[in-house]
């Protein structure tokens, strides 16, 4: 939650630091917790406290596995056996340690990113719809527009809508009858008879051809 449950609906934001490691020749998994910066709204500008401080202590957890007992057992569940305070400085030799500003996030995600931009631009772009009547009947009008100019690049850019006859003969046309094309619309093919086909057939077939 983002608001805690005081007088006027005060902010607080915390930036920590954690880490999760192994514990030595053990199973036992260790967790700690580092609050070093607080922020608040109380004032109109917002406040924003450092805690530098090196004698200020941190949560450690100290979490064991729990074996097995019974078929309805959950697998890699943990228990805590020791939770407490240790000193700042115990934690700063460790490698893996996950650090979280306050000021780095906000109801979009991390700033910066990919996810937060696009996430930003929707709100954006979402509000502006819900503004009014008239936003909301141009954006309707502007997307059929869209569908109509992509519908007709489709049937003319495409070729979509182009008749099969009529793209036949802009081919023969593009071809300019030099050899490449054996058109027997035109009367350059000669025709086979039934014997060069091979069709064991009766009769003979004489004067077939087309004159236009």
């Amino acid at each position: 939650m983002d608001q805690l449950d005081t007088l006027g609906h005060v902010n607080f934001g915390l930036s920590y630091r954690d880490s999760l490691r192994h514990l030595r020749d053990s199973s036992a998994l260790v967790f700690h917790f580092d609050v070093f910066e607080a922020w608040t709204d109380l004032l109109d500008s917002g406040l924003t406290v450092k805690l530098d401080d090196a004698k200020q202590e941190v949560l450690e957890i100290v979490l064991l596995e729990r074996p097995l007992q019974s078929a309805g057992d959950m697998s890699n569940a943990y228990e805590i056996v020791r939770a407490g305070l240790v000193p700042r400085s115990f934690t700063k030799s460790i490698a893996k340690v996950h650090t979280m500003r306050y000021h780095d996030w906000d109801d979009h995600g991390e700033k910066g990113t990919p996810s937060h931009l696009v996430s930003k631009a929707l709100e954006s772009f979402f509000d502006y719809i819900a503004s009014g009547v008239w936003t909301l009947f141009i954006f309707i009008l502007a997307f059929v527009a869209l569908f109509v100019l992509l519908c007709l690049f489709c049937i003319f850019g495409c070729g979509l809508g182009k008749d099969e006859y009529e793209s036949a003969q802009h081919g023969k046309r593009r071809g300019g009858g030099k050899g490449g094309w054996n058109d027997v619309e035109r009367g350059k093919g000669r025709f086979l008879s039934a014997e060069e086909l091979g069709l064991r057939v009766g009769g003979r077939i004489v004067g077939v051809g087309k004159a236009d």
